[in-house]
């Protein structure tokens, strides 16, 4: 799986400052690492059509918390774990949408009872081990 860092940062919205100077992954790490802007937690919430409330929750990230950051005028950015969490959601978001299209969304949100033991893809990718996971199971759908 190769999913662009530009088509990630487009997924996310990201300002145009931080597409224009994020070529490449290692780019990006030093992005996640300093913190995203709280609006790229939005975006992927419309993305994946879930509110701030369930992908807080999905994502296993405190709701308040990234509330509070979102609604702050002073610049307040993700902590590094929040940024992780959402950069990767929106890679397997992109990933799932490649293979399996307009259905993506609806599987990533949808218990998958044979393919995942009932487990919902999109809280699985609280861990990379669980990412890894959805990631070959959807490679095996396609």
């Amino acid at each position: 799986m190769r999913i662009g860092v530009q088509n990630i940062l487009a997924t996310l919205q990201a300002p145009s400052g931080m597409r224009t100077n994020c070529h490449n992954y290692l780019d990006l790490i030093d992005h996640i690492r300093h913190g995203l802007p709280p609006q790229m937690f939005v975006a992927l919430a419309r993305q994946l059509e879930v509110s701030v409330q369930d992908l807080c929750h999905v994502l296993d990230l405190p709701e308040r918390t990234i509330r509070r950051r979102i609604a702050s005028k002073s610049g307040a950015l993700l902590s590094m774990v929040e940024s992780e969490r959402i950069v990767r959601a929106a890679r397997v978001l992109l990933f799932a949408r490649e293979r399996l299209g307009k259905q993506a969304n609806d599987w990533l949100k949808l218990s998958q009872l044979v393919l995942l033991k009932g487990e919902i893809p999109l809280e699985l990718l609280r861990t990379d081990i669980g990412t890894k996971w959805v990631e070959e199971v959807i490679e095996g759908l396609t």
